[in-house]
């Protein structure tokens, strides 16, 4: 028998059935490990003990151990009863990282807190934001031969051709309250050689020399300078105008251009279409 900081230890009890290694060691601990035996006659108290779980068809092996056995046996014991019963936890999906659409699109909708700038500084944003896109046509692109995206489409498959650039700046624009009167998706022939292209034009005034946003150079000039554009016509969400005449020729473009009209019913609910 040894004994450790007072504490007398008799035995531990080994038994072949986990589930009664589990509660004789807790019982065995408590009654001997921490309680201890009574002063007198410890080892008849053992006897009558051992006896007891005689009587019970309980066959005990005696093996003896300082307190540090009896500690790890506790361990053990715990560990293969109370361990195969624990529940997995479930654990919370990792964190999704933000892909490179996302940011952009984030971007985009930052661009549009801007209401309180100037025009033409809303103007010279949204014209370079739009510009570090990759241009590209439909066929390439979309695989169709002509195709309007939405803003979001565009940023989510970071490029176009000029009409998906035109609506970005158009509908973006408008998002920073510039009013519609002074913004024209518009038509143009590259002079070179008679190419079909779009631009925006900005009107301050109904009559001005409008100002051109276009994907083809970064700068905004007024149309009197490009002279390697030839002006077709000019269209937003209230009228539709021919080069050279103030007056608009209708006032319901979505009438008379399908793919205008298939644009405004995609986002109808949102830029994002």
């Amino acid at each position: 028998m040894r004994s450790m900081s007072g504490v007398d230890i008799d035995a531990v009890i080994v038994f072949k059935n986990r589930d009664m290694i589990y509660k004789c060691t807790w019982v065995y601990a408590i009654t001997v490990g921490f309680v201890g035996l009574p002063d007198k006659n410890k080892k008849d108290s053992g006897k009558k003990m051992r006896q007891n779980w005689h009587e019970k068809g309980i066959k005990p092996v005696i093996v003896q151990r300082t307190v540090s056995a009896l500690l790890l046996s506790m361990l053990m014991s715990m560990l293969l009863v109370g361990c195969g019963s624990t529940p997995d936890v479930p654990q919370p999906p990792p964190a999704k990282s933000p892909t490179a659409a996302d940011l952009r699109v984030a971007e985009w909708r930052a661009l549009m807190a801007e209401k309180e700038a100037p025009e033409p500084r809303k103007l010279a944003l949204v014209n370079d934001f739009f510009n570090r896109l990759y241009f590209e046509s439909d066929r390439l692109h979309w695989g169709q031969e002509d195709y309007w995206a939405t803003p979001e489409e565009t940023l989510r498959s970071n490029g176009g051709d000029c009409e998906d650039f035109v609506i970005g700046k158009y509908f973006t624009l408008r998002e920073l309250q510039v009013p519609d009167e002074r913004l024209r998706l518009t038509y143009v022939l590259i002079a070179e050689d008679r190419q079909p292209h779009m631009v925006l034009a900005y009107y301050p005034t109904p009559a001005a020399d409008p100002l051109v946003l276009d994907i083809l150079i970064g700068d905004i000039v007024p149309a009197s300078q490009r002279t390697d554009l030839k002006f077709v016509y000019g269209f937003n969400s209230g009228g539709l105008w021919v080069a050279g005449q103030n007056n608009a020729a209708a006032d319901d473009p979505a009438r008379h251009l399908s793919r205008w009209r298939e644009l405004l019913r995609k986002i109808e609910h949102g830029l994002g279409g």
